[in-house]
């Protein structure tokens, strides 16, 4: 009925199961509290009625809901992240907002992305956004997710980090105000299988030594930028 949705701790979809969000849902999050899917949710928002995950503080989405007027403000890492453990999942016209830290804000040694894509897994992400996090606005650990029309903005590290499992495709990309615009590789030693690489002109930055093995192609697509840094090479 529009009322904003509050968590009160950490929430897990377990497996065989099916959390629905309804669009113009919004849901929020208090410090530390993260949103766990091993499960599937189907969270399908529409243009006038997107979905939002987002600080419990945060009076611009859901109103003053935890009723304290304006004593407290939303900063980035409010709270958690989510977690996208399932194929089976959908986020579509979805809004991630102030998330980013596992503690509290600016506890740097619990900072986090907003998204998590982890394992060998391929959710259906089209026009999300992710705003205004702690640390990395999305993390992917493997897995062939196509992210259409994916939006991160002000972030407090890279826009992008990709572990060298990830295969991911971008479409329709588009980033701004971020620490760091780029999309991070990390653990690219060797790579077996054959491989595109198309960021939509963020650059990709390579974390260690690269080489491309007898049996694959890495196909760059025009305009790529591949940025090393002192001592790796790229064989």
């Amino acid at each position: 009925q529009g009322l904003p949705l509050h968590l009160t701790q950490d929430f897990r979809v377990p497996a065989d199961v099916t959390l629905t969000v309804a669009a113009g849902s919004v849901v929020k999050l208090p410090e530390g509290v993260q949103f766990e899917v091993d499960g599937t949710i189907q969270a399908v928002g529409t243009i006038d009625q997107p979905i939002v995950f987002t600080a419990l503080t945060d009076d611009s989405a859901g109103g003053d809901s935890n009723g304290d007027l304006s004593t407290t403000m939303p900063v980035p890492g409010s709270w958690d992240a989510m977690w996208l453990d399932s194929s089976s999942s959908q986020l579509n016209h979805v809004q991630f907002r102030y998330g980013g830290n596992r503690v509290s804000p600016n506890n740097a040694s619990w900072r986090t992305p907003a998204l998590h894509v982890r394992g060998d897994v391929s959710p259906t992400v089209e026009n999300v956004s992710i705003v205004d996090a702690e640390n990395q606005g999305l993390y992917v650990s493997g897995g062939t997710t196509t992210f259409t029309n994916l939006s991160i903005e002000r972030v407090g590290s890279d826009a992008i980090y990709l572990e060298a499992a990830a295969n991911p495709t971008f479409v329709g990309l588009e980033t701004s105000g971020n620490s760091i615009d780029r999309v991070f590789i990390n653990g690219l030693s060797v790579l077996r299988e054959d491989r595109t690489w198309d960021s939509n002109g963020l650059p990709i930055h390579l974390g260690r030594d690269i080489r491309i093995d007898s049996d694959a192609t890495l196909t760059l697509v025009p305009g790529t930028v591949v940025k090393l840094p002192n001592g790796v090479q790229f064989e």
